[in-house]
């Protein structure tokens, strides 16, 4: 079955920058992807700062397929807030959405200001949810795991290492949770 049949609505993809799309590495990991496949370039956050952005084609092609096919609504969900889009332009992809975070202001080192956002999603927004975060074992527990399961969504957490960001086998489980488009005649 399709995703979204049920609700009428594809799902959200939360994704994150550091270490999903950027891989936190001082070298390109060609472990993960080809040399040939990454490219390099420099992005300038909120402070001014300049930060090296090592990103793969394919991760990168995989994700404007995704989103030129209709199969996920895409938002940023990084600390990057909104400079995510800039970023996200320089590397060739889409403007996509910031997703929702007035938590982020007021984080703690208690509770991960990213939970409430996929919260909502699934919660208020009552849609399935893909949520891509390198963070994500070290701060969701499996009580919080177990509550954002419960909300009778469906929900796929995907946590890449940091320093490759997301590999075949991601692209795979989030191929598999979205649906293919090919074997699904679309």
């Amino acid at each position: 079955m399709a995703l979204g049949t049920l609700t009428g609505r594809v799902p959200v993809w939360l994704l994150d920058l550091d270490g999903v799309v950027n891989a936190a590495s001082r070298t390109f990991p060609t472990h993960a992807w080809p040399k040939q496949t990454w490219q390099g370039i420099e992005a300038e956050d909120e402070e001014g700062i300049t930060w090296p952005i090592k990103a793969a084609r394919p991760v990168i092609d995989f994700i404007k397929e995704v989103h030129g096919a209709g199969r996920a609504e895409i938002r940023w969900h990084s600390t990057w807030q909104g400079y995510a889009v800039h970023v996200g332009r320089q590397l060739g992809l889409p403007d996509f959405g910031v997703q929702e975070a007035p938590e982020y202001k007021d984080s703690d080192a208690e509770h991960w200001w990213k939970a409430p956002g996929a919260r909502r999603v699934l919660a208020e927004e009552g849609r399935d949810l893909l949520w891509t975060d390198d963070d994500a074992d070290e701060w969701l527990g499996r009580q919080e795991r177990t509550e954002l399961a419960s909300l009778g969504h469906r929900l796929l957490i995907v946590c890449p290492d940091s320093r490759t960001g997301l590999c075949k086998k991601h692209l795979k489980r989030i191929t598999q949770f979205l649906g293919d488009p090919v074997a699904e005649g679309r």
